[in-house]
């Protein structure tokens, strides 16, 4: 049977997921017509959650090379008076839809926009959303991450950040941040040169005296665990004095967050 739009909306809140998806799929049989609609639905405050979810997922799976569905999910992103899970949805969206275009094609404005978000969430989305783009085009973000690196205060975010600073440049790009006067960006490049076993021993050694606490801490933590030199320490509820170095990495200093 045919099947009103406001009954596939309503089959968005079911608690079966075979009702869920058959009603996405249904909308996405009938194609771009169904958008306006769905468009009109997220414009309400009295959606579930969930309803919400999966209309957006749903709208953003139509016409995914349609640039006019590109700049409505932009759009909502970065408005301030759209709910926080749109907006989260609305930058996973964002960058599904990039990744399926041509590499050589600009990263959408508001992924970099989003760096320095007040919201840990919606920081913690655009550097998602970086390693989800094709790399050519999220590299012209670089500048924009080092600097919100710089000033990241949530643990959960540098994380995703470093890590994400080391999928976007290799060593030979990461070393010379290493001598950058931000103490933030230090880090994050010594975190993921640690992680990629990239930085000799002597290096490492360099930086065991750094004005910033936090990259000293972390370069004479690796060399405890490197060398055995210091005390014995505990991670993840192993010892890892006398560790060799070729396993030391940065996330095994307690570089990675315990909750997301």
């Amino acid at each position: 049977a045919h099947r009103s739009l406001d009954r596939l909306l309503e089959a968005f809140d079911s608690p079966l997921p075979v009702r869920r998806v058959a009603a996405q799929e249904e909308f996405l049989r009938r194609g771009p017509t169904v958008a306006p609609a769905l468009r009109k639905a997220l414009s309400k405050t009295t959606l579930s959650e969930g309803r919400q979810t999966w209309a957006t997922w749903t709208l953003g799976r139509i016409a995914e090379r349609d640039p006019a569905g590109d700049a409505w999910f932009e759009r909502q992103a970065a408005d301030p008076k759209a709910s926080l899970n749109l907006r989260l949805q609305s930058v996973r969206i964002v960058a599904h839809r990039r990744a399926a275009r041509p590499a050589s094609e600009a990263l959408p404005v508001v992924i970099e926009s989003l760096l320095t978000n007040r919201e840990p969430r919606l920081r913690f989305e655009a550097i998602q959303a970086l390693g989800r783009v094709p790399t050519v085009s999220a590299r012209s973000a670089v500048p924009a991450l080092l600097e919100a690196l710089a000033h990241e205060a949530d643990p959960t975010v540098f994380y995703a950040g470093w890590q994400t600073l080391r999928v976007l440049q290799d060593p030979g790009a990461l070393r010379p941040l290493l001598a950058d006067a931000r103490p933030g960006v230090r880090r994050a490049a010594l975190l993921a040169l640690l992680e990629d076993h990239a930085l000799p021993e002597a290096d490492v050694r360099r930086h065991s005296t750094d004005a910033d606490p936090a990259v000293k801490a972390i370069a004479n933590q690796w060399i405890e665990k490197a060398t055995g030199e210091g005390p014995s320490l505990m991670v993840r509820g192993r010892p890892v004095s006398g560790t060799s170095a070729n396993q030391n990495t940065a996330s095994d200093l307690g570089a990675e967050p315990k909750d997301l």
